[in-house]
């Protein structure tokens, strides 16, 4: 129960566009349970907000890991991948 209470209060901070806030209760959703596919994703989404690219790829890499037909994980990485992609070669 506490992941999915950490997990929502996430979500609504997100909402709010409070990715920092955002990020701690993700972090403490994963701590309650830490295979949490749903926490994973806001987290990842989260942490591009922030420009982490390089974490959020990790982590929705650790979705695809836990569910390898997770379609937000994969539509999220393949749009972070061109992103940062076009980011190298500016």
């Amino acid at each position: 129960a506490q992941a999915l209470i950490e997990n929502a209060l996430g979500f609504a901070l997100a909402a709010q566009n409070n990715y920092s806030a955002a990020i701690k209760h993700y972090r403490a959703a994963l701590k309650a349970k830490a295979d949490y596919p749903v926490a994973l994703n806001n987290l990842a989404y989260a942490l591009e907000k922030q420009l982490k690219l390089e974490e959020a790829r990790e982590t929705y890499e650790r979705v695809i890991a836990l569910d390898s037909t997770n379609k937000t994980a994969r539509k999220r990485l393949k749009l972070l991948e061109r992103k940062v992609g076009n980011n190298k070669g500016a």
